[in-house]
């Protein structure tokens, strides 16, 4: 598949992404634009947020591609559902899981196994339901 845009342009794009999802009030908008946010004047107060810091974060995530407002609800644009779904909640489980990571470092850091038998392990205990959170 060709890429449409420069590989500066998608880096300056990914650069700029993370640097809005990187704040906290972001983040917390975003993750509530899921279930979608009514526009009232009340919202930024309910989620403990001033008027300025809600509506800076929110035309950030709106000029980013994330969030758009539908009727008088803002709620996650299409990319704003893959970004969630496929990086933000991922992200979250990975998180979640990484003591087991560290501990399967530990195992091949002893050098008792083979790469390949870590490989193995590491995929027989990701498929366990004691190691996913769902």
């Amino acid at each position: 598949m060709e890429i449409f845009i420069s590989k500066n342009d998608t880096i300056r794009k990914i650069i700029d992404l993370l640097s809005v999802l990187s704040k906290p009030d972001a983040i917390r908008i975003f993750i509530l634009a899921r279930d979608g946010i009514k526009s009232r004047l009340d919202t930024p107060l309910e989620i403990g947020l001033t008027r300025k810091q809600y509506y800076s974060r929110l035309s950030q995530l709106v000029k980013i591609g994330l969030v758009t407002k539908d009727k008088s609800v803002y709620k996650h644009t299409m990319f704003g559902e893959i970004i969630y779904h496929n990086h933000l909640l991922r992200l979250g489980n990975e998180i979640w899981n990484s003591k087991y990571m560290s501990m399967l470092d530990i195992v091949k850091q002893s050098h008792r196994f083979s790469n390949e038998e870590v490989k193995i392990f590491s995929l027989k205990i990701m498929s366990d339901d004691a190691f996913n959170n769902t």
